[in-house]
This record gives structure tokens, sequence and C-alpha cells, in this order.
């Protein structure tokens, strides 16, 4: 009991979180933080705790997700250790102290908001052209995501080929809601009528 309510007051509990690439976000430091997390699907969480005990713990762990990650114990005690944010739950700490495993009571929750795909809409032209020559054509389109746009592409394909071309768009503006207005080089392409 006395381990247990002396497991259950972190002296100190710090956080590193690690955000997926494509959001393209600084990695953020949270220090003397409460436990509760709120991270973007697929976050990499880098904790450092140091527990309230008299004696340095033998091992250490994190329970999340119905896994058991094991935590580097340090000379003083203190733990380090990442795992990764797969879905919203609860996760808490369990250490050994004198060969007996004791786990945190009252766990810390973690809110984990999914990465929906983003929604994309061509606003012009809204309907398929036919041209005489291969020429420029101006294109609109409009892009959603719920953790924001960072980059996007125009995949092109001739029709009879199963060949797909990527060209990289370069946006004027990066987010969650983007308009762009751009122009596509027909000849460029090598299109020629018909195709």
């Amino acid at each position: 009991a006395a381990v247990q309510r002396g497991l259950a007051q972190l002296r100190q509990l710090d956080f590193t979180l690690y955000y997926p690439p494509y959001l393209n976000r600084v990695s953020e430091n949270l220090l003397g933080s409460d436990g509760e997390l709120e991270v973007p699907e697929g976050t990499e969480i880098e904790l450092a705790v140091t527990p309230a005990l008299a004696n340095k713990p033998e091992s250490a762990a994190v329970l999340v997700d119905g896994l058991r990650v094991i935590l580097d114990v340090g000379d003083q005690g203190e733990l380090h250790g990442r795992f990764l944010a797969r879905r919203s739950g609860q996760y808490r700490f369990a250490l050994t102290v004198n060969g007996e495993e004791v786990v945190e009571r009252r766990g810390h929750s973690l809110t984990v908001y999914p990465d929906h795909p983003p929604k994309v809409t061509r606003r012009f032209p809204d309907e398929p052209l036919e041209l005489e020559t291969a020429t420029e054509v101006e294109f609109l389109v409009e892009a959603q995501d719920d953790h924001g746009v960072a980059r996007a592409e125009l995949i092109t394909r001739m029709e009879g080929s199963a060949d797909e071309v990527r060209h990289p768009i370069e946006l004027k503006q990066l987010g969650a809601n983007i308009r762009h207005q751009g122009v596509l080089d027909l000849e460029r392409l090598g299109m020629r009528p018909g195709d």
C-alpha cells in the first residue's frame, strides 16, 4: 500500500512529442505534465518520469494500448522510454520494487485524433474538355484535411496506358483548407490531339 501511494505521486513527468513527419509540425516538449495527452495518430511519445519512491525500481514499463513497453531505469531511478500513439485509451506505469510489480492505480488518459484522408475537389474545369490543340489549361482545386495539407501533386495518365506520371505542385499556402490555381501545359506532357 505504501509503495502504491508513493507511485501514485510522480515527482516529475516530462514528454517530448514527435509528430508524424507528413504533418510538418515541430516536436513539442511538455515539462511537468499531468500525464493527460491529446495527440494526432502516429505521434511518437518519449517520456521521462521521476517516481516518488525511496528505492530505485528494479525494472519499469508503461502499459498502453494492451501492450507492455519496457522503460529504461536510470541511476537515480528516473524512467525513460518511447511508445507510439495508435488509439485512445488509458496508460499506466508499472514498477518492480523489491521483486514485486506494482501497477499505478489511476491511469492517464491518451486521446488520439484519427487522421482522416484529405478531400480534394476540382472546381475548374468541372467537366471533361475537348481541345483542338495541345495547349495550356488552367485548373482550380480546393482541398481540406483535418491535420492540414502539407504537399500536393498532380497525377496524369494517357488513355490506353497504365503508366501514371506524378508532377509536384508548388502550393502557395499550407493549412487545413487550401485553394490552388495552376496551369497544366498539355504540350509539355507530350499530349497530342486524340490523346
